[in-house]
């Protein structure tokens, strides 16, 4: 089965790459809702460590619903209107006045449209989210790695001209055992090129162990081991045409030999 030769890929490299991972349909509505200009995020400090955007998000206790956050959309108040029109006493005022309310008529059907489908990618995309912080999906990623999972943190991150992270001895999820399961996005349409920047290593001192390089709907695992591993991701440069996206989820691993030791006692 599928889940059997991932399994096994797995197990032989600690890493594996799955491409299309989402549906093609449903990829392109979360790649859109990267382009919604009202979506909140956050730069994520200190530039010493990392330098990226972080979208706010917030997650229902009750039922593990992942929402967005929105930044204050424009205020429709502001916008302009065809005032010259109606306060024209001439002939042509009242056609003036009905041309003007013909056009905002179909100017605000066309709003409403694009408005509507922006709310279905961000609902897709919560959806997604939703999905990927749930225990169904720790469920699935524990039958394809053999690994016990046991928590997950989940960031979406942006990386733009100027972003990177630095591998530092203070990361917290670098001192014990962990996974990461990054799915990438490509919100464009452009490919990335290597030379852009952007690219995932993992390292153990000066020793480069792995490089995952950004692929558009692709999720990656990577198996970290206990201690010594770190991971950054590279400078973007100014050559990158536009930002890279992705969900990042660091999974908690049990320790089996733990597990196997405290049944040995009992």
């Amino acid at each position: 089965s599928m889940v059997k030769r991932v399994n096994k890929a797995f197990m032989d490299e600690s890493s594996i790459e799955l491409r299309d991972f989402l549906r093609k349909d449903i990829y392109t509505q979360v790649a859109k809702a990267f382009l919604d200009p009202n979506l909140a995020w956050s730069r994520v400090g200190p530039s010493n460590k990392r330098s990226y955007l972080q979208l706010n998000i917030d997650q229902k206790s009750t039922t593990g619903a992942i929402t967005i956050q929105k930044s204050s959309p424009p205020d429709p108040s502001a916008e302009k209107d065809d005032v010259g029109a109606e306060k024209d006493d001439d002939f042509g005022a009242e056609k003036a006045i009905s041309s003007s309310s013909n056009q905002k008529k179909k100017g605000k059907n066309k709003k409403e449209s694009k408005q509507q489908d922006t709310g279905d990618s961000i609902k897709a995309l919560e959806d997604l989210l939703t999905f990927l912080k749930s225990d169904k999906f720790a469920e699935v990623v524990s039958q394809l790695t053999g690994l016990t999972i046991t928590s997950c943190a989940l960031e979406v991150r942006q990386f733009d001209k100027g972003h990177y992270t630095l591998a530092h001895d203070e990361d917290p999820y670098m001192k014990e055992e962990g996974l990461d399961v990054v799915l990438c996005v490509f919100a464009h349409g452009v490919s990335w090129k290597n030379e852009y920047g952007g690219t995932v290593h993992y390292v153990d001192g000066d020793e480069e162990l792995l490089t995952v390089d950004p692929h558009p709907n692709t999720l990656s695992l990577v198996y970290r081991a206990e201690g010594g591993t770190s991971r950054f991701v590279k400078y973007v440069n100014s050559a990158s045409p536009c930002p890279r996206f992705d969900v990042s989820c660091t999974f908690e691993v049990a320790d089996d030999d733990d597990d196997d030791n405290e049944e040995e006692d009992n």
